[in-house]
C-alpha cells in the first residue's frame, strides 16, 4: 500500500454553499485549489462517501483518497503487497456503519479497507463458488440496516453477508419476469419504508435492447422476486427511458 499526504492551508469544506436569501438568489461555490483533479488521474472522481467519523472518501480512476479538511491520504495498488488496494481503477466507494470502507473496482471485485490498520480485504467472483459475488466489475455498493451490502455489477446483483463473506446473487433471466430486468445494475436505493430499488441499464446501446431492457426494479425480500418498471412506447405514464442511473425519493 502506498500512502501519500498533502497538507491543506485551510479547513474549508470541499464544496461550500453560500446562499444569500435577502438580496439575491446566487449560489457560490468555493473551490479548493489544493485538491487538484489532475493529481487524481485522468478520470477524476467517480464516487464519494462520508464515514461515521466525518472523513470524506473519494473513489477515482487512479486510487482511493481520504480527506479530513486538512490532509489527503492516498491509497493505491502495490503489486508487491496483497493487502493493498486491488486496483486503482475504481467505480464506487461506501462507508458502512462500523467505519469500514468498501470499494468497487473495475475488474478486480470489491475491496474492504479497515482504516485503523490500512489493510484491504478483497472479495472476488469465482465461477465455481455460488456464494461469491456475481461479477468483478462493480458499479455501485450500498448497505442496509443489517450491515450487509448490496453490490451492483456488470453481470447481476449480489447481497453480501459481511459477517460470513458469502453472497446471494440475482441474475437477469429473459425467461423469468420475476428476475431483475437487466444484468447491468447501476444504482441502488433504499426508500423511507425500507424498500430496496435497483436501477439498471443496457450498456451504451442505442435503441431497444430486447435481451437486456434496463429498467427500474423493486425487490421483495420475502419472495426474492423483483417487480419491473419498464418503458412502454404506447403508455406516457411509464418510464421515459429504461436506462436508470439515479434514484431519489
Amino acid at each position: 500500500m502506498q500512502i501519500q499526504s498533502t497538507v491543506f492551508s485551510h479547513t474549508a469544506l470541499l464544496l461550500l454553499f453560500l446562499p444569500v436569501y435577502l438580496s439575491s438568489q446566487d449560489v457560490r461555490f468555493e473551490k479548493l485549489p489544493e485538491f487538484d483533479l489532475t493529481e487524481l488521474g485522468y478520470g477524476g472522481i467517480t464516487d464519494i462517501t462520508q464515514d461515521p467519523e466525518g472523513y470524506m472518501w473519494f473513489a477515482t480512476l487512479n486510487g482511493l483518497y481520504r480527506y479530513d479538511g486538512y490532509l489527503v491520504l492516498t491509497y493505491q495498488n502495490d503489486n508487491s503487497n496483497p493487502q493493498s488496494l486491488a486496483l486503482n481503477h475504481l467505480n464506487s466507494v461506501y462507508a458502512d456503519q462500523d467505519g469500514l470502507i468498501w470499494i468497487g473496482t473495475v475488474g478486480r471485485g470489491v475491496d474492504c479497507l479497515n482504516p485503523k490498520t490500512g489493510v484491504f480485504k478483497n472479495y472476488r467472483h469465482h465461477p465455481n463458488e455460488n456464494e461469491s459475488i456475481c461479477n468483478d466489475t462493480i458499479n455501485t455498493i450500498r448497505g442496509d440496516k443489517n450491515g450487509f451490502l448490496w453490490i451492483g455489477t456488470m453481470n447481476g446483483l449480489s447481497y453480501l453477508n459481511t459477517r460470513t463473506g458469502k453472497s446471494t446473487s440475482y441474475y437477469f433471466n429473459k425467461n423469468d419476469p420475476n428476475s431483475i430486468s437487466d444484468k447491468e445494475v447501476r444504482v441502488i436505493y433504499k426508500d423511507k419504508a425500507g424498500t430496496s430499488w435497483f436501477g439498471t441499464r443496457s450498456g451504451f446501446s442505442v435503441g431497444p435492447d430486447k435481451e437486456n431492457p434496463g429498467g427500474l426494479n423493486r425487490f421483495n425480500p420475502e419472495t426474492g422476486n423483483f417487480t419491473r418498471y419498464l418503458r412502454s412506447p404506447n403508455d406516457s405514464k411509464t418510464l421515459i427511458n429504461n436506462r436508470i442511473t439515479a434514484i431519489f425519493e
